[in-house]
C-alpha cells in the first residue's frame, strides 16, 4: 500500500506542478490593463478569475487542519469531481467565500499571492498522508474529502477556468498578443 501511495503522490506532484504552471502562463499573458477588462457577457475578468482562484487555494487551512483516519477508498470521490468540472454543460456559482472582489487587480501582486498558496499546496502534498480525510470543511454536495480529494478539486477546479481566461484571450483583438500554452 505504501509504495501506490508513493506513485500516486507523485503522479498527483507532476499533474498539480502542470497545471500551476499553465495557469501562471495563462495570467501572465495579460498586460494590467487585459487582466481587468470585464467581458461583454458580464462574466469575470482574468484578474478576478486569478482572485477567484487565489481565494480558493485558502484550502490550505483544510488541508493542514484536523484530520482522521479515512473509512473509505481515499480516491473515491475523484471521478465525481473530475466528471463534474469537466462538464461544461454545467453552469456552476462560486460560492460567497470565494467570489472575487471588485475593481483591479495588479498582476505583481496576484502572482506571487497565486505563488505562495501553490506552494503551500504542494509542500502538503509531498509531506502530508493524502489518505486521511480533512474535517474541518466540507462541500455540501460532496461531503468531507481526503486531501487526495481536495488536491484533485483544485486541479480540476483550475483546469476548469483555463477555458475561462481563453476566452478572455480571444475576445481580445490585435496581434499584440503574447502566446502561452
Amino acid at each position: 500500500m505504501m509504495k501506490k501511495i508513493e506513485v500516486v503522490r507523485e503522479q498527483l506532484l507532476l499533474e498539480f506542478k502542470d497545471t500551476m504552471d499553465v495557469l501562471l502562463q495563462k495570467l501572465s499573458a495579460f498586460d494590467n490593463d487585459e487582466l481587468n477588462v470585464v467581458p461583454k457577457n458580464d462574466g469575470w475578468s482574468a484578474g478576478q478569475v486569478g482572485h477567484h482562484l487565489l481565494k480558493s487555494y485558502s484550502v490550505i487551512k483544510t488541508l493542514n487542519g484536523n484530520t482522521v483516519p479515512t473509512t473509505r477508498s481515499p480516491d473515491e470521490k475523484i471521478n465525481e469531481i473530475r466528471e463534474t468540472f469537466q462538464d461544461f454543460d454545467i453552469k456552476m456559482d462560486s460560492p460567497t467565500a470565494v467570489l472575487p472582489a471588485e475593481g483591479t487587480f495588479e498582476k505583481e501582486a496576484l502572482i506571487p499571492s497565486l505563488q505562495k498558496r501553490i506552494n503551500h499546496i504542494e509542500e502538503v502534498i509531498q509531506t502530508k498522508d493524502l489518505t486521511v480525510t480533512c474535517e474541518d470543511y466540507a462541500i455540501p454536495e460532496y461531503g468531507k474529502f481526503t486531501r487526495l480529494e481536495w488536491i484533485n478539486f483544485v486541479i480540476y477546479h483550475t483546469q476548469r477556468h483555463f477555458h475561462q481566461l481563453d476566452r478572455l484571450v480571444e475576445s481580445f483583438t490585435g496581434s499584440h498578443r503574447k502566446p502561452y500554452g
